[in-house]
């Protein structure tokens, strides 16, 4: 294995753990589109990779999805693998940006065989209670989505 392999490989374990201690536990979301649910996080036995469930109203109708989120590295980064039972996925992938600040880059494809992607800013507050999503660059198969924000708050 190359040097910049196994480097890779550590710092994505090392952010991995990082995010899994700010992320684990449970939280409601608030979105300015209206979205409102609750997302909940536990490790997987062996603190490997972590199990993400998640219940929303999309103000359109229902969506609940199962993610599984793991260290990859290949990228160095965190990957998040999510299957909604509309039949859409999403391949996110992780990064730490400093202290309390991190970056996503995500593709969602729909069961039609459309994509949406977008990249993120996912920001702690008030002691890692808030955590502040902002989605931007939005693309559905070549269109220009509006940004949307979430608001998620730990409850447990």
């Amino acid at each position: 294995m190359a040097q910049a392999e196994i480097l890779a490989g550590a710092l994505a374990s090392q952010h991995f753990a990082e995010w899994a201690d700010l992320m684990v536990g449970k939280w409601t979301l608030t979105g300015t589109s209206g979205e409102q649910g609750t997302i909940t996080i536990s490790r997987i036995p062996g603190s490997t990779a972590l199990d993400t469930v998640n219940d929303m109203n999309t103000g359109g109708g229902t969506l609940a999805g199962r993610a599984v989120t793991v260290a990859d590295p290949t990228t160095g980064m965190i990957k998040q693998t999510e299957a909604y039972d509309d039949g859409s996925t999403e391949v996110t992938y992780i990064t730490k940006v400093s202290s309390g600040r991190w970056a996503w880059r995500q593709t969602r494809t729909f069961s039609d065989g459309s994509q949406e992607t977008s990249i993120s800013s996912f920001n702690f507050g008030n002691g890692g209670t808030n955590a502040f999503h902002n989605v931007s660059s939005r693309l559905l198969a070549g269109k220009v989505l509006p940004d949307k924000g979430h608001v998620l708050t730990r409850i447990g």
